[in-house]
């Protein structure tokens, strides 16, 4: 296993649980904004995060970045974590067996298939009870193994409903259509759903595989483009706030600068030399 991390700061001893063909940890931590880190193993892992954080996990071959409270990182896959707040926060870590984990699965389950999460209220009853067992024992190893195993299936069944049934090919662009169409306006998970015509965990689950982030965060970004465009046109970034939904001024430069690592006047001065195009005396012809 490799495992690396910085910016996290334990605010208590580690908590775990070592049994046959797995170790549970349980962590209380404080990160700090920009905390992150790097993990690869030879066996699986599944990570909870309790309380009101999420992880944003990259990997080199990806697009774009994934943000979750619950994940299973397959044997093999090398994940980037980093946490985008400061925060104090509790987090499990259920390392098992690569061998064990087949046993206890249907064949039919993918264990090289990673799933990013929302908390559920399953995983989380489920992540507390290994928690509480973690600082004070009260259950058999058969029984601690049951809880694990529950936990698992729970996650995989999570992760492989949303991909379950037949679906019409065109629900991605319609709901690009209906985001671009409303830019200005609140847009819910429910109302993207809806455009869908699926679930809302279905949704969620085939949004992040097909784009790589959420919607909350696509939704974001794709503000963030229009704006920019309106920018170089020479609209005054009032307008450029009211117009794309933003509380005032001072929540679209936070979200701007969130989104391209800048506040809204230093990329519009940046951008201004292309705006105007090449001067005479740059041209060698």
């Amino acid at each position: 296993m490799y495992a690396r991390t910085q910016g996290f700061v334990p605010l208590d001893e580690l908590r775990f649980l070592s049994l046959d063909n797995m170790v549970i940890d349980y962590w209380k931590v404080r990160s700090q904004r920009g905390a992150h880190g790097t993990y690869a193993s030879l066996h699986p892992r599944l990570t909870l995060l309790f309380g009101d954080v999420s992880l944003a996990f990259s990997a080199p071959s990806w697009v774009d970045e994934t943000s979750c409270a619950a994940c299973y990182v397959p044997a093999g896959l090398h994940l980037n974590g980093a946490m985008k707040i400061a925060a104090n926060f509790q987090h499990l870590d259920i390392h098992i067996h690569r061998d064990y984990l087949a046993k206890r699965v249907d064949k039919s389950v993918d264990l090289q298939k990673p799933a990013f999460l929302s908390k559920t209220a399953q995983i989380t009853h489920l992540g507390l009870l290994l928690a509480q067992e973690c600082e004070q024992r009260t259950r058999n190893d058969t029984h601690l193994r049951a809880l694990v195993d529950a936990l698992m299936l729970e996650v995989f069944h999570l992760r492989d409903a949303a991909f379950a049934g037949p679906i019409d090919q065109g629900w991605l662009e319609r709901t690009k259509s209906y985001i671009n169409a409303n830019l200005g306006q609140h847009i819910t998970v429910d109302d993207l759903a809806n455009c869908a015509r699926l679930s809302r965990t279905q949704f969620n689950q085939r949004f992040r595989a097909e784009t790589g982030c959420s919607p909350y965060q696509w939704v974001k970004r794709r503000r963030i483009r229009e704006a920019q465009r309106m920018m170089v046109t020479g609209h005054a970034l009032v307008e450029i706030a009211d117009v794309m939904g933003f509380s005032d001024q001072a929540h679209f430069n936070r979200t701007f600068k969130s989104v391209t690592g800048t506040v809204p006047s230093r990329w519009i001065i940046g951008q201004m030399p292309a705006a105007i195009g090449p001067n005479v005396q740059d041209n060698k012809d």
